[in-house]
């Protein structure tokens, strides 16, 4: 095979597969080969690349006999990033060569003006005294010598502030250069070479896959709540950080990962009782031999993919999770991705080609909408008397809701932000705390009444409380009333409610909870009374209201 001449071919990115971590990148190109067998080689490769990903396949007559993977380098040169910061730079030094030469000759001009100004006030003087000159020449050469001094001053002072900026500009410069590094460095990159018996001659289409792990995304989302109903918008950043261009591809989001999923037995939990004096030398513990590194692997490792490790091997029988034939359900609307599941793993075909550069920043792209059913329920606490909250309960649909943050909109009002966990499919979350104006809750002391005798040494305080709650919107939904009365810790302080006219559905260290059907319901007062006793001689803390 090494005396067939090798036939470079050049490829392009046609598609990539982001999954959780990781990117399987799809490469495709043509070239005509003739008769009998031939060698292509595809090369400059990234190096980054998982060398056991790589697949080949053809379309052509003809027959792939080998296929062979090499690691290599070479040399190159950034001659021109050089010449073009070079030639930059040298432009820079020839408008700074030029405008010190001009601020040169200006400050010359400027000591002429002055030595001519010196020697005609000398001159002057003697002439004015002799009666030669009047005053009217003075003040004429005064103020013609005066407007020259004035602008040679102004032009030093701009030619400075020139040659200032020129001098940062070539700076900058110079820092890019330096950035550059060595002229001559060392790229690293694999190369493929393909053995192909030809059958006809003619045009061979060649696809090469592999994956690399410099490619994530990252979901979000934004929840628009409104009556009885939420719309859920996902979408992903995608992260490219493999040194490559992805221009114009075909891009599909997979909440699959290409990190395997291993299963770790838990170790036995002995517990020994201890001994406080020092062991005897018979009686020390022996050293643990270390264990093989393959003894230490699970025996059984499961994928993303639905894939499981041999257990007599321990090793990984993995299947490629983008080799899975993924069936696409019904396009959900134009604007979004193509939605397909295979074997708990969803995938989001992108309709549109897409570029997405190699950078540090997050590329966002829409990946579906779906309408979910909503519960609201309502709740009341005396803590923070002045609001009553609502909140959504969303029933997700088929979709698994990786973690994420969520922008929620209670129509077009924006409400805050906040992050989800992993959500399954049919799984209940709550999301959407907000402000409601539909009930109205007030809490009121009605009687406070406190004994100031004591009797048989034991004083007493009555309380009576009052809610009151108004449905002013017609809310048909559930109602969660919290209010709290004293609790005691101690034996010498009772705490009694000895009139209630609707008992809380629970009640917990002095903790009142109600739930409330509010379908039907306009107006309703829950109302109770408590008395709390305690010995004339202690003190109570916190102070009694």
């Amino acid at each position: 095979m090494s005396d067939i001449e090798k036939l470079e071919l050049k490829t392009e990115i046609k598609s990539a597969i982001v999954y959780q971590k990781g990117v399987q990148i799809t490469q495709t190109g043509s070239i005509n080969l003739s008769n009998g067998e031939q060698l292509i080689k595809i090369s400059n490769l990234p190096e980054t690349l998982d060398k056991e990903s790589i697949r080949v396949k053809g379309l052509g007559n003809g027959k792939i006999i080998n296929i062979s993977v090499e690691f290599n380098s070479k040399k190159e040169y950034k001659t021109k990033e050089y010449k073009k910061l070079n030639d930059e730079r040298e432009k820079l030094e020839k408008e700074i060569k030029k405008y010190q030469i001009e601020l040169d000759r200006t400050k010359e001009l400027i000591e002429k003006i002055k030595k001519i100004e010196s020697e005609f006030y000398d001159n002057w003087a003697k002439a004015y005294a002799l009666g030669e000159v009047d005053l009217s020449n003075f003040d004429e050469f005064y103020a013609q010598i005066n407007k020259n001094y004035t602008d040679k001053i102004d032009k030093v002072e701009s030619l400075e502030d020139k040659l200032k900026e020129l001098k940062i500009e070539i700076q900058v410069i110079q820092n890019k250069i330096s950035k550059l590094g060595p002229i001559e460095e060392v790229h690293n990159f694999y190369e493929i070479n393909i053995n192909v018996n030809v059958l006809e001659k003619g045009a061979f289409d060649i696809e090469l896959r592999y994956t690399m792990f410099e490619a994530w995304w990252t979901p979000f989302y934004d929840a628009v709540l409104i009556e009885n109903k939420a719309r859920l918008t996902v979408m992903a950043n995608v992260y490219n950080r493999t040194g490559l261009d992805w221009k114009n591809i075909e891009l599909e989001i997979s909440t699959a990962s290409l990190k395997p999923i291993k299963l770790i037995k838990p170790e036995p939990l002995i517990l020994k009782e201890h001994i406080p004096y020092a062991a005897k030398a018979d009686m020390a513990p022996k050293k643990k031999a270390k264990m093989p590194l393959s003894a230490t692997r699970a025996t059984t490792g499961f994928f993303a993919d639905g894939n499981i490790a041999d257990d007599d091997s321990g090793i990984v029988v993995e299947k490629l999770a983008a080799e899975m034939e993924a069936e696409p359900m019904p396009d959900i609307t134009e604007t979004y991705a193509e939605v397909s599941e295979n074997i708990g793993v969803q995938s989001f075909k992108i309709p549109d080609l897409i570029d997405i550069p190699s950078d540090k920043n997050p590329h966002p792209v829409n990946l579906t909408v779906q309408e979910l059913e909503t519960e609201k329920k309502y709740f009341w606490s005396s803590a923070i008397s002045e609001n009553v909250i609502i909140r959504d309960t969303l029933i997700n649909g088929d979709l698994l809701l990786l973690a994420g943050n969520v922008k929620i909109y209670f129509k077009e009002e924006f409400l805050g932000e906040t992050s989800i966990p992993l959500i399954a499919p049919k799984e209940k979350f709550k999301l959407g705390t907000r402000v409601s104006y539909d009930l109205k809750i007030d809490k009121k002391l009605v009687n406070r009444t406190k004994i100031k005798k004591p009797i048989k040494g034991i004083l007493k305080n009555s309380y009576e409380h009052k809610i009151t709650i108004k449905n002013l919107n017609k809310v048909s939904e559930e109602l969660t009333i919290y209010d709290k009365i004293p609790h005691s810790s101690s034996e010498n302080i009772k705490v009694e409610i000895i009139e209630i006219n609707l008992e809380p559905t629970k009640k917990e260290l002095g903790v009142l909870k109600w739930k409330l059907n509010t379908k039907g319901l306009n107006e309703k007062t829950i109302q109770y009374k408590y008395n709390v006793e305690y010995k004339k001689d202690i003190i109570i803390t916190p102070s009694l209201p």
